[in-house]
């Protein structure tokens, strides 16, 4: 299924399919296939998780509500309204029970379907959210795992860093409104996640990215600063690079360096 997610100011979330008028042309269009209606809040996130038995539509709301989508089989016949809503393969509002509601909107959500390595009990998905606090969620249970904090503003948002080796661990990486970037632990076999490393001097918001791993003890990421506002114009929108790498000192932070910035 080639699905685009959409976060909307509405309640709905829009699916859209490519065209594929040339296999080769990044110019293709993307037409509005599907509209999703979830818990009547505007939806300002959405992931793709991977679930028991069919992919799965996650949404983050303004009411801080995480909706699911059961997204029916490419061979299934999809049914629409008159309105042109879907209910798809079915919709559940907060499938992890009331204790699962953020008490401010969700701002980001990511999924652990991505990972390769990771096993089917290990599922998660996470959230972020205005309150500065990351939430781990099982992706097979959808209940509450793990909160963490650290962050002082909102949490906006959320990447994977993949190690060359795949059979080392995944890291965690948190945008946020105070500046900052943090990179978690959060596949420690004792369950109980750390913050590795701190990412600081940005001018304003940081948007997140990992990156192809340099080396097997070298992992890279990109973060991205929405500047400062003066007047008319902004400045200090500035992309930065970063490498990181184990601490050989015997501690769990990680050492950072910035190899390039624009």
């Amino acid at each position: 299924m080639n699905l685009t997610e959409v976060s909307s100011v509405t309640s709905q979330v829009l699916i859209g399919t490519p065209t594929m008028a040339n296999d080769n042309d990044l110019t293709d269009e993307y037409v509005l296939s599907t509209q999703l209606l979830s818990d009547g809040e505007p939806a300002r996130c959405a992931t793709i998780h991977s679930g028991k038995k069919n992919l799965e539509l996650l949404s983050g709301s303004q009411g801080g509500i995480i909706s699911k989508f059961i997204l029916p089989d490419s061979n299934d016949s999809q049914k629409q309204g008159s309105d042109g809503i879907s209910s798809a393969g079915g919709l559940e509002i907060q499938p992890g029970g009331a204790n699962t509601r953020h008490p401010h909107q969700i701002t980001a959500i990511l999924s652990s379907s991505s990972l390769n390595n990771l096993p089917t009990e290990s599922s998660i998905y996470v959230t972020g959210c205005k309150d500065g606090k990351i939430r781990i969620m099982d992706g097979n249970t959808n209940e509450l795992k793990e909160v963490l904090e650290g962050h002082s503003n909102a949490v906006t948002s959320l990447s994977w860093i993949l190690p060359q080796n795949e059979s080392a661990k995944p890291w965690l990486v948190s945008g946020s409104w105070d500046g900052t970037a943090k990179i978690w632990d959060i596949f420690q076999n004792n369950n109980s996640s750390t913050c590795i490393g701190t990412l600081a001097g940005h001018e304003n918001t940081v948007s997140v990215a990992g990156l192809p791993a340099e080396s097997e003890s070298i992992r890279k990421v990109v973060t991205v600063s929405a500047g400062i506002a003066e007047g008319n114009s902004i400045r200090g929108h500035t992309v930065r690079i970063w490498t990181l790498s184990d601490n050989t000192n015997g501690n769990n932070e990680v050492t950072s360096k910035i190899v390039a910035q624009v």
